[in-house]
């Protein structure tokens, strides 16, 4: 059963929704929060989820109004082992993602890991996720990003110069929920 975003987001714990509750303690505490405010219609795995965009903006919109910021885009990948894939068409996507990046701060995730006795046992997909870690030390990444112009930044860059303001955000916010 896939879930869409605005489910997850409003999902009742002890009747309250979660995610209003997660952007409320990051505006009290001036965090940003780790949730994308655009869908890069290049990006299958978020693109296509039904009702994204209606639920999105209106997840951004709570933020903005909390003055909690997030960064513009998400540049994902697959978790698993896709048919076929190897370590070399791993890269080569993710290399080609890199030239193609929208304007904007755009979030990317890995979970690296170093191979080990236990890995197989503990984490499904374990080969993806030494791809992952060969990937970050992999030259022709490094290459790439540059020849790209990615410059990396954090999550402190994000929540200071990506927050938008609160009372047109507000009133944003309002025409969408009613």
């Amino acid at each position: 059963m896939r879930t869409t975003i605005w489910e997850a987001c409003t999902a009742s714990r002890r009747g309250a929704a979660i995610c209003p509750r997660f952007f409320w303690q990051c505006s009290r505490r001036g965090l940003p929060f780790r949730l994308f405010r655009h869908i890069d219609p290049a990006e299958a795995l978020t693109a296509n989820a039904p009702g994204v965009e209606a639920t999105l903006a209106k997840a951004v919109a709570l933020c903005d109004t909390l003055g909690v910021a997030v960064p513009d885009y998400l540049l994902s990948h697959s978790y698993g082992m896709e048919p076929g894939e190897t370590y070399e068409s791993f890269k080569a996507m993710l290399i080609a993602k890199l030239y193609k990046l929208p304007e904007g701060v755009v979030e990317t995730y890995i979970h690296p890991a170093v191979p080990d006795a236990d890995l197989g046992a503990r984490i499904p997909h374990w080969e993806k996720r030494v791809w992952e870690y060969k990937l970050m030390l992999d030259p022709d990444f490094a290459a790439a990003m540059k020849d790209a112009g990615v410059q990396l930044t954090d999550y402190r860059y994000v929540g200071e110069k990506l927050r938008r303001p609160r009372l047109g955000s507000a009133l944003r916010l309002a025409r969408l929920l009613f």
